[in-house]
């Protein structure tokens, strides 16, 4: 159980670099986590964060602070990181270059606006696709190591960026003054991208938790969890605890130990309780909507109507019938294209489809449909294969054995999937997005890596 070379090697890959580097990568991190893409039942500090963050300087889809402040990060990152195309695979290649066919296809969409591009420009349409286009460059190109390296820099002030956050959202609910949640519960946060993040550090640092026993790793994730639980978000919340317990069961699957079970169950009552006990404080009449508002989200339960006081009770409905008419009638090759209003291929409750497989080719096209696929069939492909090899492995509880290497791909393909069966209940900024953008792609190409490279030799190194 080598917990002491993991952080070590946190601790020696921050030293490397300079303080002006460190500190554009931390304003970066903490940008990214204050500044949400959503602004739907805020609270009002994030209305100010996406108009001063998110909101372009120039104009309202280009060049926000956000942005900038990514875009100095990667050249910054040009004097530590070397681009060696000899150590990039010829797959990497090939998803580098099929993402920017991707775009350059919805560039010469027929169905584009010709009055929509950024500041009278054709070719600044999106501005987050050339963003997405330069991070799979430095993600492919860079030495594996290199790609190692951003990846532990940036978890490190993440982590912390999503840390303060909590606590300070924390401090807030706790005097009443959350964020103002469905049926006006007071809430600690309810922004969908936040959300994502803070359910994929929350099963990061649970999966630590089980291969490094690392009490503080447990603590963390429980926190997270709260945290996330007092959001009273249903997607977010199911996500996190399938997640856990997905986790939770992988490893007793893996080790076949008992005490594992017992682990299982505290960590289970422990995300119950204050759900439960939250909710006993609150009216007799906000407790049933809100309860009924959770069943909502199930497939053919009594709840599920089109009546908005549930919220989003009717988007599987939405979603049928939309899919229905899109490829009855209206099926095609690309998008509704930018600039276009898209309530036309909406049939539903809302004015946006609700499950981005289906409106990522609906808005966007059907290139874009078959690179979600090949996504979430990659990350079933792995997770099948992962988890038959790593039975026949010996049980070292380190991150440099196989079995640990193992065990970390495997939670983090979890995780992976568990955001794949999000996107079926979500709106298509919540992949399509530059923020949601460097948090899969990351997680992928950490996959994608890892595959190709000496981990425990880079461990032993980096902890030195």
């Amino acid at each position: 159980m080598d917990s002491q070379l993991f952080i070590n090697t946190i601790k020696n890959n921050y030293k490397q670099y300079s303080f002006i580097y460190k500190t554009i990568a931390f304003l970066f991190s903490l940008v990214y986590i204050v500044a949400s893409i959503e602004v739907y039942l805020p609270h009002p500090l994030t209305v100010i964060f996406h108009e001063l963050f998110i909101v372009g300087l120039l104009d309202p889809r280009f060049l926000s602070i956000l942005q900038l402040l990514f875009l100095l990060l990667m050249g910054v990152s040009l004097v530590y990181f070397r681009i060696d195309q000899n150590e990039t695979s010829i797959a990497q290649r090939l998803f580098f270059w099929y993402i920017v066919l991707c775009y350059a296809l919805n560039m010469i969409n027929p169905n584009n606006n010709t009055r929509n591009p950024i500041l009278g420009m054709p070719l600044l349409s999106n501005f987050d696709e050339y963003l997405l286009i330069i991070l799979v460059f430095f993600y492919t190109f860079w030495s594996p190591k290199s790609f190692l390296n951003f990846i532990f820099l940036m978890f490190k002030f993440l982590t912390i960026s999503l840390i303060l956050r909590a606590i300070f959202l924390f401090y807030m609910w706790a005097m009443g003054n959350g964020a103002q949640g469905f049926f006006g519960i007071n809430a600690t946060i309810t922004e969908s991208d936040s959300l994502f993040i803070y359910t994929f550090f929350q099963l990061i640092f649970l999966g630590l938790y089980l291969l490094l026993h690392k009490k503080k790793f447990l603590i963390i994730s429980i926190f997270f969890f709260v945290f996330i639980l007092l959001s009273y978000r249903r997607t977010y919340a199911f996500i996190s605890l399938l997640g856990s317990i997905t986790i939770i069961l992988f490893y007793i699957y893996i080790i076949k130990r008992s005490f594992s079970i017992i682990i299982s169950l505290i960590l289970m009552v422990l995300f119950i309780i204050p759900l439960s006990g939250y909710l006993q404080k609150l009216d007799l009449d906000t407790n049933n909507k809100f309860v009924k508002r959770m069943l909502s989200a199930l497939p053919n339960s009594r709840y599920n109507t089109k009546s908005l006081e549930y919220s989003d009770s009717g988007h599987w409905e939405q979603t049928f019938n939309t899919t229905k008419y899109f490829f009855e009638d209206n099926i095609h090759f690309f998008g509704t294209g930018y600039g276009n209003t898209r309530e036309g291929v909406v049939r539903g409750q809302s004015v946006t489809i609700h499950n981005v497989f289906i409106a990522t080719w609906a808005y966007v096209g059907f290139h874009l449909f078959l690179l979600i696929m090949f996504l979430f069939f990659y990350v079933i492909r792995k997770l099948i294969r992962y988890t038959i090899q790593i039975r026949a492995l010996p049980r070292e509880f380190n991150v440099t054995s196989d079995f640990g290497l193992l065990f970390v791909k495997l939670f983090i393909l979890i995780i992976f999937f568990y955001y794949f069966i999000g996107l079926l209940f979500v709106s298509i900024p919540f992949f399509h997005s530059f923020k949601m953008q460097f948090m899969w792609v990351s997680f992928f190409y950490l996959i994608f890596k890892i595959d190709e490279f000496d981990w425990s030799n880079y461990f032993r190194e980096q902890s030195n």
